[in-house]
């Protein structure tokens, strides 16, 4: 079969970062990018939040083989901090280059493994620690147990961003240019009251500060959104012109303030906005009423893109029919390569949900199935993998059940592919998907689910009795049931896993996926061509 020509079109996937451990959104961003440059060379992932160590990471991902050696990263702090978008991949890993003043001032008393360091001043014994990571290093200041300060260093070695921590949770970032170590940005947040300097930063942006070449202000926002407008301005206007250009946004709520401010200032002739929905995006509780923060992103007076693409072609008309303004189109993520995934092993009878630890996933129904399960099936086993703020909750409750004997909490994996291999049958507790990866996988690896018959998702890659089994929301007698006759009944649970390694036909493969992306992508470049 010859090779699908290439397009000429510029696609920028907006994304929030590169994690080196990637499970929902931030994978299928990956996935995505991988996909799409197999027929747009001109593809881009394109990160709004500031990462010390991206280019170890990405390094991380094409060495994985998630991401292709040629694929372009842009990111808006390294615009910020080096005058340039795109993310160099070439260079080695370098150690903090701390300033002499601080060497002199501090003495190192003991090291941890090589990974961090602690330093005590020699003037008043306040203490440091020098922190080594895999993708970039920093340096912690206390007063008494109080983090007050960090310095972080970039993979190559730079000093690049200071944060002072400071009352009621107030924390001011500090970024300096790379060229001259003038100030670039400073950036003031608020946290909780309780806050620590090593949280993420994903929380509220009180006042942005930007800094001429001799770290004077010279203009100031109440957030982030003008700048990084001007950054995909500057970015269009310099690598595409009079190209078709397609923004293809993962973040409909976080980009939405950013797209709405570049629609009024760009003069871009041929820019298209894709909003890609993930999620079910309709409020809970409230009659299927779109969700409240993100209805602005699909009604037709405020959206500012020109086309929705979701999942599954049920929510397409779902939202379609409550907000009828935007366009709307379905793509379904494509199932794994056969080379992708592992070799058939002997399986165990483990029971295994992968996911957040997160109130969408209902880990509170899933333990209250388990304890069921348990109650006639005493040697049952169930494994609960992944990370999230309610994992302790969850740990918790095992313990009060008493299940702790045939509950496992584990933490994410980066082969979920081999977990479902090796796994009986894999379970879907949420209160509401999209179009869950974690069933897609289960499936690709011959392993059934037994899922809650949610909006959006489940219906359409499980085929009841064949594949997997549909229980009503909310059933989790039902629920049980079936996974204790999974579990006792041999014949029952071969059907079923025979079904999930043969019942593919209605699933779609990578290419089915990407040649529905290029047919929606060429209709959008014809539309702006016949403008």
């Amino acid at each position: 079969m010859s090779r699908p020509p290439t397009r000429d079109s510029h696609l920028y996937l907006l994304n929030r970062n590169l994690v080196r451990q990637p499970r929902g959104l931030d994978l299928t961003a990956l996935q995505l990018a991988r996909l799409l440059l197999e027929r747009y060379p001109h593809t881009s992932l394109t990160l709004a939040e500031f990462n010390p160590g991206l280019t170890e990471v990405a390094r991380h991902h094409i060495t994985a083989g998630r991401l292709p050696a040629a694929v372009r990263i842009l990111s808006f702090f390294h615009w910020i901090l080096h005058g340039s978008s795109v993310c160099s991949l070439v260079g080695p890993r370098l150690p903090a280059q701390i300033e002499p003043s601080w060497l002199r001032s501090f003495r190192r008393v003991s090291s941890h493994e090589g990974r961090v360091e602690k330093w005590v001043c020699r003037a008043d014994r306040t203490q440091s620690f020098y922190w080594i990571r895999k993708d970039f290093d920093y340096l912690n200041f206390l007063s008494g147990s109080q983090k007050w300060k960090r310095d972080t260093y970039l993979s190559t070695g730079e000093h690049v961003r200071t944060q002072f921590l400071g009352a009621a949770g107030l924390v001011t970032d500090v970024f300096f240019r790379l060229s001259d170590h003038s100030i670039a940005l400073t950036i003031l947040r608020s946290r909780d009251s309780n806050a620590t300097i090593d949280q993420p930063a994903n929380d509220h942006v009180i006042q942005v500060v930007e800094h001429d070449h001799q770290s004077r202000a010279c203009s100031m926002h109440s957030s982030l959104t003008p700048l990084i407008a001007t950054w995909l301005q500057t970015l269009l206007t310099k690598e595409c012109p009079e190209q078709h250009a397609v923004l293809l946004c993962d973040r409909l709520r976080e980009y939405r303030p950013v797209l709405t401010t570049l629609r009024r200032v760009t003069t871009h002739p041929h820019l298209s906005c894709v909003a890609v929905a993930h999620n079910h995006h309709l409020a809970q509780r409230d009659n299927g009423h779109l969700s409240t923060s993100l209805r602005s992103s699909f009604e037709p007076d405020y959206t500012p893109y020109d086309l929705i693409v979701l999942q599954t072609q049920r929510q397409a008309k779902a939202l379609r029919d409550r907000a009828p303004g935007p366009a709307y189109a379905s793509v379904a993520t494509g199932l794994p390569p056969e080379a992708n995934l592992p070799k058939p092993s002997v399986r165990s009878l483990d029971i295994v949900s992968l996911g957040a630890f997160a109130a969408q996933k209902n880990h509170a129904a899933a333990l209250r199935i388990a304890r069921r399960v348990c109650a006639e099936c005493p040697s049952a086993r169930f494994r609960f993998i992944g990370q999230g703020r309610l994992k302790g909750a969850v740990q918790k409750q095992i313990e009060a059940y008493g299940l702790f004997e045939n509950v496992v909490v584990e933490d994410r994996t980066d082969a979920p592919l081999q977990v479902f291999a090796s796994s009986a049958v894999s379970i879907l507790t949420s209160h509401y998907e999209g179009y869950p990866r974690v069933v897609l996988e289960s499936l690709a690896c011959g392993c059934p689910v037994v899922a809650f018959d949610i909006e959006y998702g489940p219906r359409e890659m499980i085929v009841d009795g064949v594949n997997g089994v549909l229980i009503t929301p909310g059933d989790e007698s039902a629920f049980a049931r079936h996974l204790i006759r999974l579990l006792t009944d041999d014949a029952f649970r071969d059907s079923l896993q025979h079904g999930a390694a043969t019942r593919r036909q209605h699933l779609s493969s990578q290419l089915q996926q990407l040649q529905a992306w290029d047919d929606i992508l060429q209709r959008l470049r014809h539309q702006h061509v016949a403008t």
